[in-house]
């Protein structure tokens, strides 16, 4: 068995000129987040960025199909000529803080401390919104039960030290391939102050549900296929934690937390998860254009996964 997943992955606006806008013109916070009727999903800002959330769910094409559809409706609140962008990082002009309307929150980078897994430090990005020149996009990861739940079908899930070595695996596991596979200057410059190797939360989302959130991956919802392999990963780890947990070479973590931070030795990390990836299939994925987001195709998730994608580009695992 496994937990459901949930996510909520963060984009930035760009008017017909190509140039940053900021979120808080078209939308507002969480706390009065534009929710569907069916209350599958929420679009809010973020500081700067558009961000969506979806209610969690066992399957991960629910979830992709869901958070497209969350960005598809959000890109029909925007102007005409306005797109959405997956960048990572990007250099905007600060002058829109000084213009009339502009929320007091948006001069602010807002986010509760996480932690990173490797030091047990809290992280707190220590920049100043009003001077500093860019901002970051990623997406953040949720797998999440109830405590009951967790005792009766995984009990290991409810001790913190497993849960701090389950980040360290997806890091190594799904980190270090979605580095390679994505790999462009902006992540890492968002990983000088955002989503550093081994970054995460414990999380409690009620009384009686707790999970964790995985905050390393830039991002992952730049089209379907990206979007099902790197859920497929992050289950595939959970699910085979108690396997992989005595193998463990504590040995190579310090290697992995250097390689998603900087971009170097990424490839010589690369281990192989069967039915997702080898070196092989992350060297074809390298030669895609996969940087771009593509909000088409996301409704064949429901009949095309991973693996249909994956075949529909030559990749071989």
């Amino acid at each position: 068995m496994y937990p459901p997943l949930g996510t909520d992955p963060e984009k930035l606006i760009r008017d017909q000129d190509g140039n940053p806008v900021p979120a808080h013109k078209f939308f507002p916070r969480q706390e009065s987040a534009l929710e569907d009727k069916a209350g599958y999903f929420k679009r809010y800002r973020d500081g700067y960025m558009l961000e969506a959330s979806v209610t969690p769910n066992y399957c991960r094409a629910w979830v992709i199909a869901n958070v497209c559809e969350a960005f598809e409706r959000a890109k029909g609140l925007l102007p005409e000529g306005y797109t959405l962008d997956s960048t990572p990082a990007v250099k905007i002009d600060l002058r829109f803080l000084d213009e009339p309307g502009t929320p007091g929150d948006v001069s602010l980078f807002g986010c509760s401390p996480s932690i990173n897994a490797y030091t047990m430090e809290q992280q707190i990005p220590a920049i100043d919104a009003r001077t500093h020149e860019w901002r970051y996009g990623g997406t953040h990861m949720h797998c999440g039960m109830t405590y009951e739940l967790a005792k009766r079908k995984a009990p290991w899930f409810l001790d913190q030290m497993n849960q701090i070595l389950l980040v360290k695996m997806w890091d190594r596991y799904l980190g270090v391939p979605l580095t390679a596979s994505m790999d462009c200057p902006e992540q890492y410059l968002r990983r000088q102050w955002y989503g550093k190797a081994g970054e995460f939360r414990f999380q409690h989302y009620d009384d009686r549900t707790f999970g964790v959130e995985y905050r390393t991956p830039s991002q992952i919802f730049n089209n379907y296929g990206i979007a099902s392999w790197s859920f497929g990963i992050f289950r595939w780890v959970w699910e085979n934690f108690e396997y992989l947990k005595p193998r463990w070479d504590i040995g190579r973590e310090e290697a992995t937390r250097y390689a998603i931070n900087t971009g170097d030795g990424l490839m010589k990390l690369v281990e192989a998860v069967p039915g997702y990836y080898s070196a092989v299939t992350v060297r074809g994925m390298r030669e895609l254009p996969l940087q771009k987001f593509v909000l088409s195709g996301y409704n064949r998730v429901w009949e095309w996964g991973w693996n249909e994608w994956a075949k529909e580009h030559r990749l071989k695992y």
